[in-house]
């Protein structure tokens, strides 16, 4: 079948971004560029360009141009992998159902923009029958890097000296704690051996991502798990970084589940719904809710409770937008067409 005049413009650029001729972020030539190149008019180009933008290759920037988007693995002779395209194809994310929870929410509850410090109560019940956590040791804060603000200032040491990384790992770990240990990753966890020289000094957090690390994509072999018991021996406190458990082994038990008493459970949000959320969850050990709350509320006094209701909605759901078994919406959502 012959394709309409714009539409092979677009598949000659969706081509050369797929080779590897544009680059991720790089900026391809304009429209009166275009134009003249495939000697058409401008308004041919222009609707090659928005085909392209539906399928989440390019992206405009009003006053720059256009932009490609993806592939996400630039082209390199050493095979580099650019990590600053690490987030969802954007064709992932339920809009439509988005559109629909938000309208329907401002509708019914447009005097309740706020929610209590420790976060909504329906949106801690739906994400502990989701992730299966104790919704009494729960609280709602406003993305990692204000979940590892309040773990230092909760626990007030010396963190240069007193904290441990994962290596690789977080940057935002690295640069707020900015800690001078590091145990050495292997396939499957840690490095044991290493992990216990370093315990010689007197750790207190161990900041660790053991479920599908951000990183290496590694996960923690059950032998590996041994640090939930290691916490206990050394008296130090783990804080399980946690994005992308979705894609874990449900069978392998996370240290939350092993050593909840010295486990502070940090689940970003962002990763699997859209970066702009600033929504995380954290779960932290029986009789230190008071604390993390205070040193939440010193921060900022509230995370933006419109959104946590959109969230309690949708994870309230199934993909379907079908109200999942045991979940009472508190407003009638229609489902998105």
């Amino acid at each position: 079948m012959k394709l309409a005049g714009y539409q092979a413009i677009a598949a000659a650029i969706r081509e050369r971004i797929v080779s590897g001729g544009y680059t991720p972020r790089e900026k391809i030539p304009s429209i009166r560029q275009f134009a003249s190149a495939f000697r058409c008019n401008k308004l041919t180009v222009r609707r090659a360009f928005d085909l392209l933008s539906r399928d989440n290759l390019i992206e405009n920037r009003v006053g720059s141009g256009s932009y490609v988007r993806f592939p996400e693995i630039m082209a390199s002779p050493a095979a580099v992998f650019d990590f600053r395209t690490d987030y969802l194809h954007p064709g992932l994310f339920p809009y439509g159902q988005i559109q629909a929870l938000i309208n329907q929410l401002f509708e019914d509850q447009r005097d309740q923009a706020l929610a209590p410090a420790e976060g909504d109560p329906g949106l801690i019940r739906v994400l502990s029958r989701h992730y299966q956590l104790p919704a009494n040791h729960m609280m709602v804060i406003s993305g990692t890097r204000q979940g590892f603000d309040v773990v230092a200032k909760v626990f007030r040491a010396t963190l240069l000296v007193a904290m441990l990384l994962d290596d690789p790992t977080n940057p935002g770990a690295i640069s707020l704690f900015k800690a001078s240990h590091l145990v050495t990753l292997r396939k499957d966890g840690p490095d044991l051996d290493h992990l216990h020289e370093i315990l010689q000094a007197p750790i207190r957090l161990f900041c660790t991502m053991p479920t599908v690390h951000n990183f290496t994509g590694i996960a923690y072999s059950l032998e590996k798990r041994a640090v939930s018991r290691l916490a206990r021996k050394h008296d130090f406190f783990i804080i399980e970084d946690d994005c992308l458990s979705e894609f874990r082994q449900p069978q392998i038990p996370r240290p939350i589940d092993l050593c909840p008493e010295r486990t502070v459970y940090v689940k970003s949000l962002s990763q699997v719904t859209v970066s702009g959320i600033r929504l995380l969850l954290l779960v932290v050990p029986e009789g230190l809710l008071k604390k993390f709350l205070f040193a939440k509320f010193s921060s900022d006094i509230a995370s933006f409770g419109m959104m946590q209701r959109c969230m309690r909605e949708l994870f309230g759901r199934d993909r379907r937008g079908t109200i999942c078994p045991g979940y009472r919406p508190s407003s009638t959502i229609a489902r998105p067409n």
